[in-house]
């Protein structure tokens, strides 16, 4: 059964770890949710003796459960309800902190809000003279664009498609919009 408050989760997607660091700021705690399941790298059995097959996990289900994640949800409604959910380095103004001035190169302290438009559909209004970048399964990460709006929740005709956000741009802060 789905959740009928969650709008949309979020989980890092960068190697340089900057969307993780900023999911565990405490600013960010009435929206953070820690991993559920532990990550496990290699191997864990250390004899020798072969073992029985198991049914492989999902990956995104196991991508899900071991992740940082914030989570938009319409009980923890933003701190504007008319501009939707603000993110930046400007703790007074951002429902997710995206870590502190300077420490992600190029992240404004109001960068852009999350919030629906009036189809109702899940939307990425960019605010930053720095830019930002929306890819929609890979495509399109190099393409920062400065004020602009992007759709999060477009349809893909089989299964779900992989959207991330790049702050300000590939090389930045990064998440999966889920």
């Amino acid at each position: 059964m789905e959740d009928p408050d969650l709008i949309a989760t979020l989980i890092p997607a960068d190697s340089k770890e900057f969307a993780r660091s900023s999911f565990l700021l405490p600013s960010n705690d009435a929206r953070y949710l820690k991993p559920t399941k532990e990550f496990v790298e290699g191997p864990t059995i250390s004899s020798r003796q072969s073992t029985p097959g198991l049914e492989a996990p999902n990956e995104a289900c196991y991508e899900y459960e071991t992740a940082h994640r914030i989570q938009l949800r319409f009980d923890g409604p933003p701190k504007d309800p008319a501009s939707g959910f603000a993110f930046g380095t400007d703790p007074q103004r951002s429902d997710v902190l995206l870590n502190y001035r300077g420490v992600v190169p190029g992240v404004s302290g109001h960068h852009f809000n999350i919030t629906f438009n009036e189809g109702g559909h899940l939307i990425l209004k960019g605010l930053s003279t720095r830019g930002t970048s929306v890819s929609y399964d890979g495509q399109a990460e190099d393409t920062v664009r400065h004020r602009f709006t992007w759709m999060l929740d477009l349809p893909k005709e089989e299964g779900k498609r992989d959207v991330k956000v790049h702050v300000p741009n590939k090389d930045g802060l990064v998440f999966k919009v889920n």
